[in-house]
């Protein structure tokens, strides 16, 4: 008997029977949800302090009769409590924090920060716990709004039409020593240097004391649409020929525009100069009918930018005299025909 139990072999036997037994117990069923118990017991029962960030600050108050200034918009909020509780709270956010200013008066007020709807085992401290306020009566006032904008930078020679503001009126609200201080609400728009083309963009809207300085209340919209209309001075012009170059002997030449008028585009200045514009029409060596096409800007390069239409035509009608080879007057002079 002695020398069985000191048998190596019956050592071997024994441990696999142990590590078989050991299987078996972490296998069988129940086994991991007595570990789950115990885990659930643990979160169930330990402690865990969390802080929650960004917690909005919700005020309770009049506000269509007060206008309140000084409290934070979010909060931090410390929980204490059971694991299982203070992760579900924090995951959920299924709590306010308040600033109740039922009951007080106007002026200042140092007031405690309350948290509602979280589970009574769960403690909770709010940073910070105390808030000063200012409490105002609200008034409310309409402005026309202001359109402000840099002019040099449109590119030169163009015109700035009126500028317009869609809505073109605020309502300006907050507390009335604020609302008082308002004496414009300026929508600002930058333009790019250069501009050509009429501007068309949403600005924000500020409101500004006499000092230029942004005052501290509610716009109600918040945002305009500006327009400012940006062209080309133009003007309508009458357009004439003048015959240039040297004539054939023996010819007369007659010349008719396809358009007696032209709108022109350019320098406000020289555009409001202009009255009418002669076009040179060269009939040198020029033997029979012709017709010349002329872009205007192109001619007139020096005074105008455009011209609609952009071209025109100068149809040159050439007559050669059998009889003789010049055309005389009765002063004896030669002459050609320009029929403008």
């Amino acid at each position: 008997m002695k020398n069985i139990f000191n048998n190596k072999y019956t050592y071997l036997l024994v441990s696999l029977v142990i590590a078989i037994w050991l299987f078996i117990s972490v296998s069988a069923p129940g086994s991991l949800s007595t570990r789950d118990a115990t885990s659930k017991q643990i979160r169930e029962t330990s402690t865990k302090v969390v802080t929650v960030k960004d917690v909005a600050l919700q005020p309770i108050v009049d506000n269509d009769k007060y206008f309140v200034t000084g409290y934070p918009s979010t909060v931090d909020v410390e929980l204490t409590g059971t694991t299982s509780l203070v992760e579900t709270t924090q995951k959920t956010k299924n709590f306010r924090v308040s600033l109740d200013l039922t009951g007080l008066d106007i002026g200042k007020h140092k007031v405690e920060l309350k948290v509602t709807g979280l589970n009574k085992a769960i403690k909770y401290k709010v940073k910070p716990q105390y808030v000063n306020v200012n409490i105002q009566r609200k008034v409310e006032r309409v402005f026309p709004i202001q359109i402000a904008f840099d002019e040099n930078v449109i590119k030169s020679g163009y015109k700035v039409g009126r500028a317009t503001a869609n809505p073109d009126t605020v309502k300006v609200s907050g507390a009335k020593s604020e609302v008082n201080k308002v004496v414009q609400v300026v929508a600002s728009v930058d333009i790019a240097k250069d501009v050509r083309s009429d501007v068309d963009k949403e600005a924000l809207l500020q409101a500004l004391d006499k000092d230029g300085k942004i005052v501290n209340v509610v716009l109600d919209p918040q945002t305009t649409h500006v327009t400012i209309p940006i062209t080309v001075p133009s003007k309508k012009v009458t357009l004439k020929t003048k015959q240039t170059g040297t004539a054939l002997e023996g010819y007369e030449y007659s010349l008719k525009l396809s358009t007696n008028s032209a709108v022109v585009y350019g320098d406000e200045d020289t555009i409001e100069s202009l009255s009418e514009l002669e076009i040179p029409v060269d009939i040198t060596d020029i033997k029979e009918t012709t017709t010349k096409k002329i872009t205007l800007a192109k001619v007139f390069e020096k005074q105008i930018w455009e011209a609609s239409p952009k071209t025109v035509e100068v149809t040159i009608t050439v007559t050669k005299n059998s009889d003789s080879d010049t055309t005389t007057d009765e002063t004896g002079n030669s002459t050609t025909t320009d029929n403008t």
